[in-house]
């Protein structure tokens, strides 16, 4: 399945009044879209600006919580 950057952008933003931290959003974006895998992180990162390292980190950080 493929979510382009505008549609993960507009979901990020009706997320926000939810919860106040970004990597909050996107966490929780990501697993509920069952997309807790590199490749979202390659999807989601470069349209926002953030370098995929950063992106990895945040799913090994969201895997460590499970």
């Amino acid at each position: 399945m493929a979510i382009s950057s505008d549609i993960i952008q507009k979901l990020l933003c009706l997320l926000r009044p939810l919860m106040q931290s970004e990597s909050q959003r996107k966490g929780y974006l990501m697993r509920s879209l069952g997309m807790n895998t590199l490749e979202f992180i390659k999807i989601l990162c470069p349209p926002l600006g953030i370098p995929i390292e950063m992106g990895k980190r945040w799913l090994e950080t969201a895997q460590k919580q499970k």
